[in-house]
C-alpha cells in the first residue's frame, strides 16, 4: 500500500502549492432588534433614550401604537386620527409608560395564537362542547378561566355548568313534547 507523504516543504514549488490560505475572520451575527425593541430597550434609561433618531421612532411609532391601544385604545385612536408625527407619538407613549409602569408591561409581549386549544382532559369528560361554550359565553371567560375555576373552586364551577347542562337536556325534552 501507499502511504501518503508529506510534502518537503524547503523546495519553493512545493511551498507554493501547499501555501496555507489565510483564514477568514467570522463575524458573529447579531440578532435582528426590531424599531420597537430599540425603543423598549431605551425606554428606562433616559440618557441612553435622548440618543434615539427621529427615523428610530418614526419606524417603531406603528407597532408602539398598536401595542398601547391594548390598553389605552381612545388615546392611540385619537392620536392616529389627529395625525401627530410618529417621532412625538413615540416621545408621548414612552412618557405615559415611565409615568404609570416600573418595567414594560405585560401586554407588551401578547402573542395570538389563533390554532391555540386548551385541552380540558378528564376535568370535563361529562360536559358536552356546548354546555362549555355556553358557560364561556355565559360568564364572559376564556378557557383558561374555567380550567383555574375547576382548580380553585371546583365546586361552584361544576354547579353552574350542571345548572346549564340541566337547561340544555330541558330544551330538548320541551322539543320532543311538542
Amino acid at each position: 500500500m501507499l502511504k501518503k507523504v508529506k510534502p518537503d516543504t524547503t523546495n519553493k514549488f512545493i511551498q507554493k502549492e501547499f501555501k496555507l490560505k489565510p483564514q477568514k475572520e467570522v463575524k458573529e451575527k447579531s440578532k435582528k432588534q426590531y424599531p420597537t425593541q430599540v425603543i423598549m430597550d431605551q425606554v428606562w434609561n433616559p440618557e441612553g433614550y435622548k440618543k434615539i433618531t427621529r427615523k428610530q421612532k418614526s419606524n417603531a411609532s406603528f407597532l408602539l401604537n398598536r401595542f398601547m391601544a391594548i390598553s389605552y385604545p381612545v388615546i392611540s385612536a385619537t392620536m392616529s386620527r389627529m395625525g401627530v408625527s410618529d417621532s412625538n407619538t413615540v416621545d408621548f407613549w414612552v412618557h405615559i409608560l415611565r409615568s404609570k409602569f416600573n418595567s414594560t408591561p405585560g401586554f407588551f409581549y401578547t402573542k395570538i395564537n389563533r390554532n391555540f386549544k386548551l385541552d380540558f382532559g378528564d376535568k370535563l369528560a361529562g360536559y358536552d362542547k356546548e354546555i362549555v361554550s355556553q358557560y364561556l359565553c355565559q360568564y364572559q371567560c376564556s378557557k383558561r378561566d374555567l380550567m383555574d375555576g375547576l382548580e380553585f373552586n371546583e365546586d361552584e364551577t361544576r354547579e353552574r355548568l350542571e345548572q346549564i347542562k340541566e337547561f340544555f337536556t330541558w330544551k330538548e325534552n320541551k322539543k320532543m313534547d311538542v
